[in-house]
């Protein structure tokens, strides 16, 4: 009877994992290659769907989509409205920058913002040497966040 049970209660075990739902956001995350970049990951789920955030460390470009390639991902180049490009003109872009939006066909969505030092490190790890190329401008950062779902 004790067998019976424990193989039971492995059999609910197994597809209770299996059956576990997937974070979307986390495959189309894994999903981008963005050439000549490093990535940092760190997901997580929030209260309206799944969602997935990386960070990305690579040569200056003058336009990071030319290294994005992911199935299925449209992008476009962020727009601000007029008050945000104003304050931009004025203030700076400020710690993070968003630089591009994008779309996959399966209701997820992709922001892509540029981290400019200093960056708060609590929320973006990385290496000393990291932050020194950083420093000297030989090497930027950006946050791929992709969030799916309504929302």
């Amino acid at each position: 009877m004790l067998v019976v049970a424990a193989i039971a209660l492995t059999g609910i075990a197994v597809w209770l994992v299996a059956s576990a739902p997937k974070n979307i956001a986390l495959e189309r995350l894994e999903s981008i290659q963005v050439e000549g970049y490093s990535r940092t990951e760190e997901s997580y789920e929030n209260n309206v769907g799944p969602a997935a955030s990386a960070i990305y460390f690579g040569p200056p470009t003058t336009d990071i989509r030319q290294a994005i390639t992911a199935p299925g991902l449209r992008l476009e180049v962020y727009e601000p409205p007029d008050d945000i490009e104003q304050r931009i003109q004025h203030d700076g872009p400020g710690a993070v920058e968003t630089v591009m939006w994008g779309e996959f066909p399966d209701d997820c969505s992709l922001y892509v913002s540029r981290l400019h030092d200093p960056v708060p490190p609590y929320w973006m790890s990385r290496t000393a040497e990291q932050s020194e190329a950083l420093r000297r401008g030989e090497l930027v950062a950006y946050q791929f966040t992709i969030p799916c779902g309504p929302g």
